[in-house]
């Protein structure tokens, strides 16, 4: 399933539309406390309608480029890293513990680290389904000096990083789309060359037969 896919389906479960109004996020039903619920309580915070994600999703496709040198080295990651990696995820319990208070906001806190706080607190506290290699993606998009990321809210970003691919689906459509729209034009140009080219042909065999006629009336 395309990313572009995953998004229809995304806001056909977590909204509903009316033709007067627009979109609007659905209401909370059943357990308050289900992964469903917490999405949909946290974009009636942030009022977060489907064309704020796709503006989320361009912003994190903007920036998440800048973060490639940390991913690279996670590429290089020894043999023996990944044989701790077991032993990294079992002592995981305890590090979210300890990390409660790193995400504390205290009061000489900047407004980027009062952001960076926040996403750590969304990633080890509020979700606990967000997979632990998208939590580095976000620490790292988080950690960039852009005032942008600084504005939204943490699960902003988390939803602008779930879609980030339709954008680039959508700019291979639309490359595609044009690519087809100049072949059109070109195939229209030379159709109308040729029907030019052969109108002048029969200009020039009506011409020829006239004077033969002309030719012919001398005798």
């Amino acid at each position: 399933m395309s990313s572009k896919q995953r998004f229809d389906n995304f806001v056909t479960n977590y909204y509903t539309w009316n033709s007067e109004t627009g979109y609007s996020v659905r209401r909370i039903q059943g357990d308050p406390m289900s992964i469903e619920n917490k999405y949909l309580r946290e974009m009636e915070k942030g009022q977060i309608l489907p064309a704020d994600i796709v503006s989320y999703a361009v912003l994190v496709n903007e920036l998440l480029p800048l973060t490639r040198s940390g991913f690279d080295q996670e590429a290089d990651e020894s043999k023996e890293e990944r044989v701790a990696a077991p032993r990294r995820a079992a002592g995981r319990q305890q590090w979210n513990a300890r990390s409660e208070l790193d995400w504390r906001i205290d009061a000489n806190d900047s407004k980027a680290d009062r952001f960076r706080k926040n996403v750590q607190k969304m990633c080890t506290n509020d979700f606990e389904n967000i997979p632990s290699f998208i939590q580095g993606r976000l620490y790292a998009i988080s950690n960039l000096d852009d005032f942008r990321i600084q504005d939204l809210r943490p699960f902003s970003l988390y939803l602008g990083y779930l879609f980030k691919d339709m954008i680039e689906e959508e700019d291979a459509e639309i490359e595609m789309e044009e690519d087809a729209e100049i072949e059109m034009e070109e195939d229209v140009y030379m159709e109308e060359k040729q029907e030019v080219v052969e109108e002048k042909e029969e200009v020039i065999t009506e011409t020829k037969g006239d004077d033969v006629d002309d030719w012919m009336a001398d005798f």
